[in-house]
């Protein structure tokens, strides 16, 4: 577990503004702290607050202060000078396992909490308390616990509503109290020391259940015996008879050079094997020594023991002998403002072994040497140890012990070489835990697959559950037996060994913080559950952790991927993998080891089990997101995703695609925008990052990112071309045809022609439309009869089709049809006249392209639309042959043409854009100059033909025009001409056979400003 975002904040330095706290924050100061406002370290307002003090902190308020907190602590292992209060716990918990120099109370509490002292509490002011809580109603549940030294001159020691334990040393001086009951509520025990002058409290009940002092350590307890002045410790021995007729002892010892003798020490037990007399001793050392030497092994049994070693040094010695300790309970504090925080050692072992069975406390370190062994029976406790041996745990060989056969220990103190656990039985219903502190280091190995450390050899049926706070000071391999075991993990950064749960139904736990980001780099063998509890689970890429199964030992088994009780989201990152994504890719990466190619991903309610897809830095692969490699059970929540469809079919696989705009819910524009975004992740090389971080960060559902699309301003470009231009293209194809003089019917004659069209056209465009390349072809049929010699009418009528790719993207395409009337006719002075009333219908489709700008992205797209229009055409064209040889004649041209264009309303309504109805008229003139040469065949005549032509242009002003797009932009057309003058060079050719039938062609070449265009002409003719 590799920790990303984990609300932690820690001070290695000088603060003097102090450190807050809000909920799910840790707090760390291994510095200083100077700050006389608020105070040194301060929760405020939430929940799992936990502020840590390993430094010096120097306050006028509190050095470490709750406020509206819930559910958090405070601890102190450095030292805390303050003005005020030295822990102001509010309704949480308080420890102290250092030096509290306080003004005002040492530890106190304003509700339902728990204080502890394991350390030196030294309170100086008036009605200043070691412990306090106030007279709220809630206080009374509260609980205080000293298991060190308070302090006091003017105050009390404990004073709370709450129960006070004291196992430690209460030394009051000057004007101060012992024991304190506000409102008259809080029980006292007492089996510690007290240390006063006050002659009213000896007789005090509680005085006679410990060992009471005077300031000069001389015994005022008279149901206690002072064994150095009544002279029983025989040979300089203590053991049972130094009590005499009295269960509680006292020692009191100045003596440097020498220590006393220690030998076994039980209570009496009835029947049924429970106390009847425990015993307690009370020992006060005033130098720095060891008190107790064993001469042999030893056994204690039934009492209370609290040493009380001012200046440190060591309680018992075993001198490398074996211990026993049942039932006992032993204290040992030290004046840590006089060892200078050196901590006074309980038991030295050296090599010997320590046995404990039934329940017992050891408040202080255990010490021991390489070979030392400690094994625990059944133990429920805290154990403190610096041994650099073996640390063994195991419960009674028998059935028949009920409720209290288990063991539950936690490791603190400074470190061990080895955990062995035996559990062979276990009480019914009964699990077995050892819970390793954060700072307790276990192993002297420096990597972490050299040794195994923690070695389980528990038999089937049995419960075990190893709790571990940092797994990083466990130095070597972790192997468990054939139980059903347990193996949660708090802590973890750098630990690469193994973890191996063994033969049983087993269960791996990595716990995680509510703001975390963790990666999986744990190495778990036959686990069938991995649990990831709190936090976040992701980045998989770099996922060192494995996951597998020893084939002999669980041939059949294969793991179930679980997000615990907690609030817990995986992450899985889809990309470019081949396997579509990150987490995918993990699982196929595990191979046989894992015993399945596919992993069922189980939750614990959709309200805190989450599964959020991620778009990984190089985009995705639209087409391969789906996997068969993992699948989710009904109980995560998966379903959520700004741009995805996900649905799972639990054992076989996860189905994901891209949504539609239109299962976003999204049309027009919004499509426009949707489909932007989504060009922008594909995984084509050219990913827009900032998008990808949005679409990560951002938004959680489709309808966030919907609403987010609706709501945002689009600035864009329309790549549209002038429809009138492209009407005219149109009309002056079709007119090509009709207004051809080669032809007309006689007297009583029909003259029937069909002609194929086709006109490459050009525009350039303008500064706010663009050109166009287009393509327009047509097919007409015509038939004229001829009412006299000189003058015939006819009918036509053509249809075709157009296209015109548009300059930058896009294209207008679609039918056109021509309709029309003409007159042709030869004046008297020769003049060939043709009259045209024809009618054009233009049924275009659009494709535009739209460049546009939103959220920073510029993408493009093209979209859909019509741009239809239709024209009337009035026009009149003559010639004159002049001729020059019986055969060439020239032809001097004259025309005149007007023509009426409706431009309907174009539109694109996936992007808004409209362009409003338009009514043109252009106004035309021309004058050219032909020339013709004709041939006699023998069955036919041949007319070849030329010349050139200038059209004078004049149109009515399209600067009103103007384009919307996205309802936001307006753009007026402007400078667009429908026509410009034009100059025109055509060659072509006209032959009739004697039958009737005829051919002809032509081709012209037109020159504008507007841009350059060609036409051809291919005719058929029938004369009758």
């Amino acid at each position: 577990m590799t920790s990303e975002t984990v609300k932690e904040v820690t001070n290695n330095g000088i603060l003097l503004t102090g450190q807050g706290a809000v909920s799910g924050t840790k707090v760390y100061n291994n510095g200083l702290i100077v700050n006389f406002v608020l105070g040194g370290q301060w929760g405020y307002e939430g929940k799992g607050i936990e502020l840590y003090n390993s430094g010096l902190i120097v306050s006028e308020k509190a050095g470490q202060h709750f406020y509206t907190a819930a559910e958090s602590c405070a601890v102190n292992y450095g030292i805390i000078v303050a003005t005020g209060e030295g822990q102001h716990g509010g309704g949480n918990n308080i420890y102290n396992y250092g030096i509290i120099a306080a003004g005002s109370h040492g530890q106190t509490l304003g509700g339902i909490g728990l204080m502890k002292n394991y350390g030196t509490i030294n309170v100086t002011g008036d009605n200043a308390e070691g412990q306090n809580t106030n007279s709220s109603t809630d206080s009374k549940d509260s609980k205080a616990y000293n298991y060190g030294l308070i302090k006091v001159i003017n105050g009390y020691g404990m004073n709370t509503k709450g129960e006070k334990y004291n196992y430690g040393v209460i030394h009051s001086s000057d004007k101060s109290k012992v024991f304190g009951k506000i409102d008259g509520l809080g029980e006292i025990v007492n089996k510690g020391i007290v240390i006063t002058d006050k002659q009213d409290v000896y007789s005090k009940d509680w005085a006679k259940t410990g060992v009471t002092l005077g300031a000069d350590y001389t015994l005022k307890n008279t149901d206690a015996i002072d064994m150095v002045k009544e002279n029983t410790l025989e040979n300089n021995t203590l053991n049972n008879s130094s009590f005499r007729d009295k269960n509680i002892g006292y020692v009191h010892t100045n003596n440097t050079n020498s220590s006393l003798g220690i030998s076994n020490i039980t209570a009496d037990r009835d029947e049924e094997g429970d106390i009847v007399n425990r015993k307690v001793l009370g020992v006060v050392a005033e130098q720095k020594s060891t008190v107790f030497t064993a001469k042999e092994n030893l056994l204690l049994d039934g009492v209370d023991m609290t040493g009380y070693l001012i200046n440190g040094g060591t309680f018992i010695n075993m001198d490398n002998k074996d211990l026993i300790l049942s039932d006992v309970n032993i204290t040992v504090t030290e004046d840590l403002t006089k060892t200078k925080g050196e901590k006074a050692v309980a038991v030295d072992l050296g090599s010997g072994k320590l046995s404990l069975m039934g329940t017992n406390t050891i408040n202080g370190i255990i010490k021991g040497g390489k070979d030392s062994k400690l094994e625990a029976l059944a133990q429920k406790t805290e154990i403190e140890t610096n041994t650099e041996g073996t640390l063994t745990f195991k419960n009674a060989e028998n059935d028949n012990i009920k409720d209290i056969n288990y063991t539950d220990v936690k490791l603190t103190g400074v470190k061990a070489d080895k955990i062995e656990t035996i559990f062979t039985h276990t009480s019914a219903g009964k699990e077995n835990t050892i819970e390793i502190g954060e700072s307790f280091v276990l192993g002297t190995a420096q990597d972490y697959k050299t040794e195994t450390v923690i070695e389980e050899t528990s038999t089937a049926g049995n419960k075990s559950n190893y709790i571990i706070n940092n797994l990083d000071n466990i130095h070597g391999n972790i192997k468990l037996g054939a139980g059903e075991n347990t193996v949660t993990v708090n802590k973890f950064d750098k630990y690469d060994g193994t973890i191996d749960l063994g033969a049983g139904e087993d269960k791996f736990i990595a716990h995680g913080e509510e703001n975390g980001n963790y990666v999986f780099n744990y190495h778990v063998k036959n686990a069938e559950t991995i649990e990831l509890n709190g936090g976040t689970w992701g980045d998989w890429t770099n996922a060192q952790g494995t996951i597998g199964f020893d084939k002999i030992t669980k041939a059949e088994n294969y793991p179930k991927l679980t997000l615990g009780e907690k609030e817990t989201k995986i992450n899985i990152t889809l990309g470019t993998e081949n396997n579509g994504s990150d987490f995918a890719e993990y699982i196929a990466g595990l191979g046989e080891a894992l015993g399945t190619n596919h992993l069922v991903i189980h939750g614990t309610g959709q309200d805190v089990s989450t599964a959020k897809y991620l778009i990984g830095a190089d985009g995705i692969n639209f087409d391969n997101l789906s996997t068969t490699r993992y699948s989710f059970d009904d109980k995560v929540n998966y379903k959520d995703s700004p741009i995805l469809n996900i649905s799972s079919d639990e054992g076989k696989g996860v189905n994901i695609s891209v949504k539609t705009a239109g299962e976003m819910g999204l049309s027009g524009q919004h499509r426009i925008i949707y489909e932007a975004y989504l060009n922008e992740i594909k995984a084509d090389g050219s990913v827009n990052e900032d998008v990808i971080e949005q679409l990560n960060k951002d938004f959680n559902t489709s309808e966030e990112f919907a609403n987010h699309i609706r709501k945002t301003n689009v600035t864009g470009e329309a790549y549209y071309t002038a429809g009138n231009v492209v009407t005219m293209n149109i009309a002056d194809t079709y007119l090509s045809g009709v207004e051809d003089f080669t032809k007309r019917a006689g007297k009583g004659e029909w003259l029937a022609q069909g002609k194929y069209i086709n006109s490459d056209t050009e525009f350039d465009g303008g500064s706010k439309v663009k050109g166009y390349d287009g393509d327009v072809t047509g097919t007409m049929g015509m038939i004229e009869y001829g009412f006299t010699e000189n003058t015939s009418y006819g009918v036509v009528y053509g249809q075709g089709d157009s296209e015109m790719d548009i300059d930058g993207g896009g294209k207008l395409d679609g039918d056109n049809i021509y309709a029309g009337l003409y007159m042709k006719h030869r004046t008297q002075n020769g003049i060939e006249l043709v009259a045209n009333l024809g009618y054009v219908e233009n049924d275009m489709d659009s494709v535009l392209k739209n460049n546009f700008k939103v959220d920073g992205i510029s993408g493009n797209t093209f979209e859909k639309g019509t741009a239809d229009s239709s024209a009337v055409i009035l026009s009149v064209k003559g010639k004159k042959d002049y001729r020059i040889t019986d055969t060439v004649k020239v032809q001097p041209i004259l025309g005149a043409r007007a023509t009426f264009i409706n431009q309907e309303k174009a539109e694109n309504p996936e992007m808004h854009f409209t362009i409003k109805e338009q009514d043109i008229i252009v106004v035309e003139g021309t004058a050219g100059m032909g020339i013709a040469k004709e041939f006699a065949l023998p069955q036919g005549k041949l007319e070849l033909n030329a010349g050139v032509e200038y059209t004078f242009a004049a149109t009515s002003s399209t600067n009103d025009a103007e384009y919307t797009l996205f309802d936001e932009t307006t753009v007026k057309l402007e400078d667009v001409d429908t026509a410009e003058n034009t100059g025109t060079a055509f060659a072509g050719f006209d032959y009739e056979h004697e039958s009737g039938v005829g051919f002809n062609g032509k081709y012209e070449m037109m020159w504008s400003d507007k841009g350059d265009d060609s036409r051809i002409t291919a005719g058929i003719s029938y004369r009758f």
